[in-house]
């Protein structure tokens, strides 16, 4: 085949590849391969074919068959990398084994072509995946840097701040992109594991509602639905496991192991728990402290910091407490600190006047009282420092 059947051979495997019809691309991909095998470009098409297909394996044989026909050109190891990145998602046991040629690959690429943003962010979501954050932050700004206006690099941005675990910088990239994309379902799936990781599990669970919506293909929202739902199951079990307070070492062991078992997602608990999850996704009053949190994200100019202000690694939040763990930690504190003090109290009372009904009675008001007490001061101390923040960030 000569160079102008095989341009348009390519251009028509393009076409298909862009209307999602990848068997098609495919199977003209091949016939132009079989007539060209030295053209590096249609065995990079026949790469995102495959990649389309999900036969990823493939696909890195024939981007690495096209890198060996066109050692110096990035894009053929951009493929490279992309493949080995599947790869390794598809295969959670070898992960290891297929990040370290995607990042190899993903290396050469940013260094043959670093001014095209997308070798950058390649290079940034191979380097996340085998959890090196400091060069996964310093790709993604780079491709920030190249590309501030396209929703892909803040998506990847994203992506490399859930990492880190650094939940604010992964919600103002999930803004950013959704500025630019208001549909863009990763952008809104990752602003939900943002939302979830910071400890927000209904408007989290009300973000992966939208991403599933946007795209009803992709399969990472539902599975995220669904663990919103295991999360509250989590706290379910823990309340129905209070009676075991009593005696609290056999709490303590029983509320871990269940936690360890829902944390396995049981089959049997799926339907149940994605249920949970999709209700508490479609609740209205969710989906009203959703808007309001998103309103307040606009106002504060969340979706318009510059991008040499944003990195994924500074000050991440190593751990949070959702709003219903919360709720349960702060009731079992309180029930035993009102048990502490109506015993110190009691003890007290019963030297006064042993085994009377009024040094039982005296105990208990103390116990009371003292709880009251401790509880309001703490929640003035949390009011405080709130405002004093507050007024530090308006300053």
């Amino acid at each position: 085949m000569t160079a102008a059947p095989a341009r348009e051979a390519a251009a028509a495997c393009n076409a298909l590849i862009d209307a999602r019809r990848y068997q098609q691309a495919l199977d003209l991909a091949v016939q132009a391969t079989a007539s060209s095998p030295d053209d590096a470009n249609l065995h990079c098409i026949m790469a995102r074919a495959l990649l389309g297909l999900g036969r990823n394996f493939e696909a890195a044989e024939a981007a690495g068959r096209a890198v060996s026909l066109a050692p110096l050109w990035a894009y053929a190891h951009r493929l490279g990398a992309i493949a080995f990145i599947a790869l390794a998602k598809e295969r959670h046991r070898h992960a290891k084994s297929f990040l370290v040629p995607a990042v190899r690959e993903a290396r050469e690429a940013a260094r043959m072509g670093p001014a095209d943003p997308m070798n950058h962010l390649v290079l940034a979501e191979a380097m996340a995946a085998g959890s090196q954050l400091a060069e996964a932050d310093a790709a993604a700004r780079r491709a920030l840097e190249l590309a501030p206006q396209l929703t892909d690099t803040w998506v990847m941005a994203s992506f490399v701040a859930v990492k880190a675990r650094n939940w604010r910088a992964a919600e103002v990239a999930c803004r950013r992109a959704l500025a630019i994309d208001p549909n863009n379902s990763a952008a809104k799936n990752n602003l939900g594991l943002a939302l979830r990781g910071s400890g927000r599990w209904s408007l989290g669970a009300v973000a992966f509602e939208q991403a599933a919506v946007a795209d009803p293909r992709s399969s990472a929202a539902r599975d995220n639905i669904e663990l919103i739902g295991f999360q509250y199951l989590s706290v379910f079990a823990s309340v129905l496991l209070l009676p075991l307070l009593v005696a609290w070492p056999l709490f303590i062991a029983a509320r871990l192991g269940v936690s360890r078992w829902l944390s396995h997602r049981p089959a049997p608990l799926r339907g149940i728990a994605f249920r949970i999850g999709l209700r508490v996704a479609r609740s209205r009053r969710y989906r009203r402290r959703y808007e309001r949190a998103n309103a307040s994200a606009l106002r504060q100019g969340d979706t318009s910091l510059p991008p040499g202000g944003w990195t994924a690694l500074g000050g991440p939040r190593w751990w949070t407490l959702g709003r219903p763990t919360r709720i349960f930690v702060l009731a079992s504190a309180t029930a035993v600190l009102f048990l502490l003090l109506m015993a110190g109290a009691g003890a007290v009372a019963d030297q006064v006047a042993p085994g009377s009904t009024v040094a039982t009675i005296v105990a208990v008001l103390c116990g009371l009282l003292g709880t009251g007490v401790i509880v309001v001061g703490a929640a003035a101390v949390k009011s405080a420092v709130r405002s004093g923040l507050a007024r530090r960030r308006q300053g």
